[in-house]
């Protein structure tokens, strides 16, 4: 073990076994939950399907469930299930949670990154992607914006953004975009389906999400530590929530609609 990695971001904390292991190494562990991720399912907007339950979800990823025709009348014919890798962590999660440790099945592939599943998703519609719902936003362009190709207009926004979160007045969270379209998924327990919004990701309703940890053995004046502070900090929280997932420290800000009744 080389140790050469000094931070890393991950969906689980360390274990104590490793924790221990790091220690006894000599290493300083420090270790933070930094957001709640929820796992979005995406489809192309000529698809009409727009929710699924868990167990139609675990059908489709296990191959029970191989045609758009088997969930609704469709003439899409095999869906293709698409991660950015197949050994991702959210394969791990997914089948962990949903699966009870069962094999994908042959219609799953890989496209190497977020940004290929959004691509293949928005122009594929007998495709359903599985992607972090961070990839959806359309405050940060959703997973198509290049920041290097911006136009003014876009760089005007990025640096409104950057104001933004360097103030201290709250931030609003972000609206997904609509260039695909995120499934609702149904939640037995409350009895109806939910979209990967933020509100639904933060109350639980929404029932795909999991928890984000950043782990550092930086010491104190490095730039890992530096880092490490910057996420965990005021201003690392607000860029999360500007991502379209749920930071650990949120600012609950209550919003009253008025009626016209």
């Amino acid at each position: 073990m080389s140790l050469n990695t000094r931070t890393v971001v991950m969906a689980r904390d360390l274990t104590k076994q490793e924790r221990a292991t790091l220690q006894n190494k000599g290493k300083r562990v420090r270790s933070s939950k930094i957001a709640v991720d929820a796992v979005a399912f995406i489809v192309n907007n000529q698809n009409s399907c727009s929710k699924l339950t868990l167990k139609e979800i675990a059908d489709i990823l296990t191959g029970r469930t191989a045609n758009w025709n088997d969930l609704e009348p469709s003439n899409l014919g095999e869906i293709s299930i698409i991660f950015d890798d197949k050994g991702s962590s959210l394969v791990t999660y997914l089948r962990d949670s949903l699966l009870n440790g069962e094999s994908l099945g042959a219609n799953v592939y890989a496209q190497g990154s977020p940004q290929k599943v959004f691509e293949t998703v928005r122009d594929n519609p007998n495709a359903i992607g599985v992607i972090g719902v961070s990839w959806l936003t359309s405050d940060l362009g959703s997973a198509d914006y290049n920041p290097e190709q911006a136009t003014p207009a876009q760089a005007a926004k990025d640096s409104s953004f950057a104001k933004e979160m360097l103030n201290d007045k709250p931030v609003e969270g972000s609206a997904l975009t609509q260039k695909v379209k995120s499934l609702y998924i149904y939640n037995e327990k409350e009895g109806k389906a939910f979209r990967p919004y933020q509100q639904n990701i933060f109350d639980g309703t929404y029932p795909l999400f999991r928890q984000i940890y950043m782990i550092t053995t930086g010491v104190s004046g490095s730039l890992e530590s530096g880092f490490y502070a910057f996420v965990t900090g005021d201003i690392g929280q607000k860029i999360i929530l500007k991502t379209g997932i749920l930071p650990a420290r949120v600012n609950i800000q209550m919003v009253e609609l008025g009626s016209n009744e």
